[in-house]
């Protein structure tokens, strides 16, 4: 992410990442989708992937982080908001599909909510390699009510990329021992 201040005109300008950048991190999500879709018992002939859109949506998380840099000045964003809006923006665009020539009517069923499941893996993959990285031993129980809650959720509530940052977070302390971190405006105390 970048982020340029031109002073004399009173503009902040967006300078988006190099192609070459967007694509390996397009790369490395699809490969996390992949371990996600084998983890679940999906073949990689089930499975179809809208390529072109990944790069989009990291796009639109590295915009937003530019934003936080700009209008919220002492907010970090950390792996666990930017798994968050990664995966508000797999919601919003749905990249991941079952390919509908390699699979069965009641499979297309199963996995009907390919997306919010990924999304909801993706934001529990961010907290795991966060808490590792920080040495934080884990209580990472997630009970069955609340991974069914959130999934609908997923799938049926309207929800904002900051309430995406406040899931994740949250889920990332409670269950994960990762403090929160990244706001002080003075509101926090």
């Amino acid at each position: 992410m970048s982020v340029e201040y031109v002073k004399e005109k009173g503009m902040v300008l967006y300078i988006p990442p190099e192609e070459t950048v967007l694509k390996e991190k397009s790369d490395r999500l699809i490969k996390v989708f992949s371990k996600y879709a084998q983890a679940i018992g999906l073949a990689a002939d089930e499975i179809c992937i809208q390529r072109a859109i990944i790069p989009r949506i990291l796009l639109r998380v590295d915009k937003r982080e530019g934003y936080f840099t700009v209008f919220h000045e002492n907010t970090s964003i950390n792996e666990i908001k930017q798994a968050a809006l990664v995966a508000y923006w797999i919601l919003k665009f749905r990249p991941f599909m079952i390919n509908i020539n390699h699979s069965t009517p009641p499979r297309m069923e199963e996995f009907r909510c390919l997306n919010e499941g990924f999304a909801w893996f993706y934001i529990l993959c961010a907290c795991k390699e966060t808490a590792k990285a920080k040495g934080i031993k884990t209580n990472n129980v997630i009970s069955a009510q609340l991974r069914k809650e959130i999934s609908y959720a997923f799938t049926y509530w309207d929800l904002s990329k900051e309430s995406m940052i406040m899931i994740a977070e949250t889920i990332g302390e409670a269950f994960y021992g990762i403090p929160a971190e990244g706001i002080d405006n003075g509101c926090n105390e």
